[in-house]
């Protein structure tokens, strides 16, 4: 008997991965504020190796991209391998009701959608688990989807990407010069949403940061000292008002070790496991990934 009390207590003393909750407009877990610095990885991608690189490498947070349920299903026993939370963008062929069947799986910290009726479905399903919802500029501004993205009781988070290149802030041959603007639009863009968050305590996280490596570099070991800069800008933002971080950020493009001649699907994007700075910069703590 004595022994079953001590392997009970033994039991009740192992930390547990709790679910991950909103406070004051910041994410907690176990009881701690808890911030999700990771990448995005795409269905083409989402393998066992991605998984435990990502590990070693430092994130604690994979934002992924699943294409149907069976992928899912298999990404969540690895998240739980490795002690990874994930961020799970839900794509609009899933059967939401089959959802429901991963409400208990703590390795899931949040769904993503784009719609408050997507994040209702979802609630519906899973309600142990936070909802973000996307909120992109599209035709005729963006206040309309913060707006409805903040009166939604589905929704938990709001998300931005945050894309210099794409958005037009700056060109691809005029990447020095051209980051101070990146700087000015950047944190226009993020003041103009957080001021219309100011009634609602709803954390806003990024859900894809990128910035090209210098010159259009695309190889390993190329330099990355603009793209090092943008992050730390973002990873560093605090919000006027609140004086508060972003509540979590992934980036993109993140790429596996390489393996043989494997480098014709590289871009500028690219983060690459050896791009030590960039480690220094995040505050990963990179492990035996060779």
């Amino acid at each position: 008997m004595r022994k079953i009390l001590l392997l009970l207590l033994l039991f009740l003393s192992l930390p547990s991965s709790a679910f991950v909750e909103v406070r004051e407009g910041q994410l907690y877990c176990d009881g701690r504020t808890w911030r999700p610095i990771g990448v995005n990885i795409h269905a083409s991608t989402l393998e066992k190796r991605s998984f435990e690189v990502a590990a070693q490498y430092g994130w604690n947070s994979l934002r992924i991209m699943p294409e149907n349920i069976s992928q899912l299903k298999q990404c969540v026993k690895w998240a739980k391998q490795k002690d990874l939370k994930l961020c799970v963008v839900v794509n609009p062929e899933f059967p939401i009701f089959e959802l429901k069947n991963f409400s208990k799986k703590k390795e899931i910290w949040s769904w993503e959608v784009n719609s408050c009726s997507q994040a209702a479905l979802v609630r519906k399903h899973c309600p142990n688990h936070l909802i973000i919802c996307e909120v992109e500029e599209r035709r005729g501004g963006i206040e309309k989807l913060v707006d409805s993205a903040i009166m939604c009781e589905s929704v938990d988070i709001l998300s931005v990407s945050l894309l210099p290149l794409e958005r037009g802030w700056v060109s691809s041959t005029n990447l020095y010069l051209g980051l101070r603007n990146c700087y000015m639009k950047s944190a226009e863009l993020l003041k103009h949403i957080s001021r219309r968050m100011s009634l609602v305590e709803k954390p806003l996280i990024v859900s894809a940061c990128a910035y090209p490596r210098d010159k259009m570099f695309r190889l390993p070991e190329s330099v990355t000292s603009l793209r090092d800069s943008y992050f730390q800008f973002v990873l560093n933002y605090t919000f006027p008002d609140t004086g508060q971080h972003l509540g979590g950020v992934y980036f993109q493009r993140w790429e596996l070790p390489q393996v043989g001649n494997a480098d014709k699907h590289l871009t500028p994007m690219s983060i690459y496991p050896t791009d030590t700075i960039t480690q220094r910069i995040l505050g990963l703590n990179k492990k035996c990934i060779e």
